[in-house]
């Protein structure tokens, strides 16, 4: 019969080497986004950062609009009664991941 110890994602997370080649794929997802935002027509002040924690490294997609752009928004009126339409997401991200 197997055994599960609790820890175990924990144990290892923190072998030796392993945050490098957690980060180092991190970078190459994050260097794929950078190449899909850059071949946007429209990319405005968006950006693709990759940063490293203790253990994990994240990969950002970085704007004041950045859910906007990843998901998409439907059509609607701003605050100052400007009408915008609709805009299907870029999925910048999750492509980059090979999750869409």
């Amino acid at each position: 019969m197997a055994t599960l110890y609790r820890s175990l994602e924990r144990t290892v997370a923190r072998l030796p080497g392993m945050g490098d080649a957690v980060h180092e794929h991190a970078e190459q997802i994050g260097d794929t986004a950078r190449g899909l935002l850059a071949a946007h027509r429209s990319t405005g002040t968006a950006r693709v950062t990759v940063t490293r924690g203790r253990v994990d490294s994240f990969v950002n997609l970085e704007d004041p609009n950045a859910l906007s752009l990843e998901f998409g928004r439907a059509a609607g009126v701003s605050d100052s009664g400007r009408a915008y339409g609709a805009m299907e997401g870029l999925y910048i991200l999750h492509r980059a991941a090979g999750w869409r």
